[in-house]
This record gives C-alpha cells, sequence and structure tokens, in this order.
C-alpha cells in the first residue's frame, strides 16, 4: 500500500465513520455485509467479454447500495459506482475539487437536497451514485477533501 493510498484509506474511514455511521443503505469497512462484497466478485461484475470491472482484490471501504443498477464502491485508491447501469470507473489520484451536483435545472433546494442522488466528478463527466440526502453529502465531502489536496499537491 502506497502513502498515498494509506492516506487516503485514513482519511476515508475517519470521515465516513463521523457522518455516514448512522446511514441506511451505506456500510464502513468492515462492517460490510457478504451480499455486498459478493457483488463486487460476482457475475454483476463481468464486462461483455467475462473479465471483471473490478479488480478481484478491491476491498470497499465505502459501499452505498440502492439496488443492482444503483450502486457506489469507494476503495482506497478508487472508485467504482453504477447509475441506472451506466457504470463509472475513477481513480481518487485523478480527482480534483470540481465535483458537481446533478440535479434538474428548476429544482428547489429543498429539491436537491433531498432528491439529488448524482454526482459529477471529473472533466470527463464520469457520474457516481449516492443515496439521496445525508449520504449523498458525506460522499460529496469526502471527495472534495481528497480532490482539494490532490489539487494542491499537483
Amino acid at each position: 500500500m502506497s502513502n498515498k493510498n494509506s492516506w487516503y484509506r485514513n482519511r476515508i474511514l475517519w470521515s465516513a465513520n463521523k457522518q455516514l455511521s448512522s446511514q441506511h443503505s451505506c456500510f464502513i469497512y468492515p462492517n460490510i455485509p457478504d451480499v455486498y462484497r459478493e457483488h463486487i466478485h460476482g457475475a454483476d461484475n463481468l464486462d461483455f467479454s467475462g473479465n471483471y470491472v473490478i479488480v478481484p482484490n478491491f476491498i470497499p471501504l465505502i459501499t452505498m447500495w440502492g439496488n443492482r443498477f444503483l450502486w457506489t464502491f469507494v476503495s482506497e485508491s478508487e472508485i467504482h459506482s453504477c447509475y441506472l447501469n451506466k457504470r463509472s470507473h475513477v481513480k481518487l489520484a485523478d480527482l480534483r475539487s470540481e465535483i458537481k451536483l446533478v440535479h434538474e435545472p428548476d429544482a428547489s433546494q429543498i429539491e436537491i437536497k433531498f432528491k439529488t442522488s448524482k454526482l459529477i466528478v471529473d472533466d470527463k463527466g464520469s457520474s457516481v451514485w449516492a443515496p439521496p440526502g445525508p449520504p449523498l453529502y458525506a460522499l460529496l465531502n469526502i471527495l472534495q477533501m481528497i480532490g482539494k489536496i490532490n489539487k494542491t499537491s499537483s
């Protein structure tokens, strides 16, 4: 494990334990149910060629689960997410602080706060799903923290 990955791991777990510990459908390492671990290494994780989308030794620090079409796994080095069956893979080292909430243009502040469930995390348009409300904002805070550190160290 590199020093940067170790730093990411410590910061992610520290922040997740503060912000996500009581959130339904959000699990923090090592308290991730086996059913979600099996999803990472099961048939749902194979691409059309039969190759694993998420590498077999991937250990999720944070698991956010809606269903098999809405999920996010965050490790010490990368994010894997599925938003309505469209998968994204982003390395934490590539994050910058310009992470955006995706919402309807005419949405009210209340709707944005409690209905938004999608983040755009890079300039390629990679999307990451999280349950609406506090879990989304906890993930946003974690990713922005990492992005700011990456931006200042580059």
